[in-house]
């Protein structure tokens, strides 16, 4: 669910039921915003940290068994960040009321429930 969508569906001035259930009574819509997810963005920084930058050796056949085996394992964890990288900073933000409650949760996939 984008922003627009959400600021359409959940007029300013209308009551909702919270997404995610914690909250029983029904919130009153005054500012819609994405959610500021710092779990997200502080797991993306310590990959992009870890992600291992291989350089050549200065001569090429100085290399042995061993040291491809290392090189190889090193660019598969690698791929694996890049992977795990590109999954959370593709996954949808969440939509929150100003103050308080959840519009829409991208985790669980679900929507408030609207009282107009």
């Amino acid at each position: 669910m984008k922003l627009r969508e959400a600021k359409l569906e959940f007029p300013l001035e209308s009551f909702f039921y919270s997404a995610t259930g914690k909250i029983k009574s029904p919130i009153r819509v005054t500012k819609l915003r994405y959610a500021e997810h710092e779990d997200r963005y502080n797991r993306v920084s310590q990959i992009e940290n870890k992600i291992v930058v291989l350089s050549n050796l200065e001569d090429p056949y100085q290399y042995s068994f061993k040291h491809l085996k290392l090189k190889l394992s090193f660019i598969k964890k690698n791929i694996e960040m890049f992977r795990e990288r590109k999954e959370i900073l593709s996954m949808d933000r969440d939509i929150i009321e100003s103050k308080g409650g959840v519009i829409y949760c991208s985790e669980t996939n679900t929507t408030a429930k609207c009282i107009k």
